[in-house]
């Protein structure tokens, strides 16, 4: 016996969540969230992640970053600069695109319906 766990219940909610999400169904994910998050506290854990998943599916489109697949014969040293260079710029891309997208519409709305069905049930 698993004295009352319902982890189960838990794993298969966030999965419908996911599901949700796949097929844009914001305000029906962000409902079962409330609820979950109201039945268990710790899938408040995945929030982060759904939020920035939800971005990233709206804004997909925006998020094309460049390889770069130059191969230089300079010496050892200027090459390590360069991938550092070339590390730090796709550092700052990606940092853009977090900032930049940080009020995406179905993300608020994930977070809204989120928060107004956790309250609601207390």
């Amino acid at each position: 016996c698993t004295r009352g766990s319902s982890d189960s219940l838990t794993v298969f909610f966030i999965l419908i969540i996911i599901y949700f999400i796949e097929y844009n169904k914001i305000i029906l994910s962000g409902i079962f969230f409330g609820f979950i998050v109201h039945f268990r506290l710790y899938p408040v854990i995945y929030s982060g992640a759904l939020f920035f998943y939800i971005t990233f599916l709206t804004n997909k489109e925006q998020l094309k970053l460049k390889e770069s697949t130059e191969k230089s014969n300079e010496s050892m040293e200027k090459n390590f600069i360069n991938r550092l260079k070339f590390m730090l710029k796709k550092c700052n891309v990606f940092i853009k695109f977090i900032l930049n997208n940080l009020t995406c519409k179905n993300s608020i709305i994930f977070t809204f319906f989120s928060i107004l069905t956790f309250f609601s049930l207390n």
